[in-house]
């Protein structure tokens, strides 16, 4: 299961501000752990972040062929339609 971690930190991380609709990612490939940010709007719906679709999808895994040309940098995360993969869809 995904664990909470301090909002700061993710951003730190993650190496951009949250935004307001869009759940941004970054695959760490030192530490092999991915981190998301979750949206304003996902924060502010008050549900437990670890509920989020995002996160199930995170618990899955990510597919490192996918994810190969976008490790260690910022990118705007997708959910994937036939498995539910966390994807990146685009440069942060």
């Amino acid at each position: 299961m995904s664990e909470v971690q301090d909002s700061d930190v993710v951003e730190a991380v993650v190496g951009t501000e949250r935004r307001e609709d869009e759940h941004v990612g970054r695959a760490v490939t030192a530490e092999e752990r991915m981190y998301v940010l979750h949206s304003r709007r996902c924060i502010e719906s008050g549900i437990d972040v670890r509920a989020c679709a995002f996160s199930a999808s995170l618990d899955r895994g990510i597919d490192l062929n996918v994810w190969r040309d976008h490790m260690d940098a910022p990118v705007v995360l997708g959910i994937g339609d036939a498995l539910g993969d966390l994807e990146p869809r685009s440069a942060a």
